[in-house]
């Protein structure tokens, strides 16, 4: 039996849902390995990663192999700790280099490392 000229309708809404849950998935599984390589880069252990995060080794291991997902807190902890951008960690891009950082956290900074350097007696 031949199936030329066979059409099959599907509502546009529904192909647009499968396609962005094969997107949201593949993002995600995207992450998982990203983080891994992240923590492997650094020579880090997930147990080394928790304990600078604060949270438990198995709460780690679950973000890394998706049986959790990660609140948007420790991802911006993550991003800041790898020294990289969300995009970065989220798969969104393949340039590891943070976004500039804003004037303000700069000025901030340089105010605090001088206070440092010559504190007021």
């Amino acid at each position: 039996m031949a199936l030329e000229g066979l059409h099959i309708s599907y509502p546009q809404e529904k192909i647009k849902s499968f396609l962005s849950d094969i997107m949201i998935r593949k993002g995600l599984i995207n992450m998982k390995m990203r983080l891994k390589d992240l923590r492997e880069d650094a020579d880090l252990s997930q147990k080394e990663i928790s304990g600078i995060l604060n949270i438990k080794q198995n709460t780690y291991s679950q973000y890394e192999t998706g049986m959790r997902q990660i609140p948007p807190e420790m991802l911006v902890r993550l991003a800041l700790y790898y020294n990289t951008s969300l995009g970065y960690i989220m798969y969104l891009t393949d340039e590891q280099e943070p976004y500039p950082r804003r004037k303000q956290e700069e000025e901030e900074e340089k105010e605090q490392e001088e206070e440092e350097k010559d504190p007021e007696i």
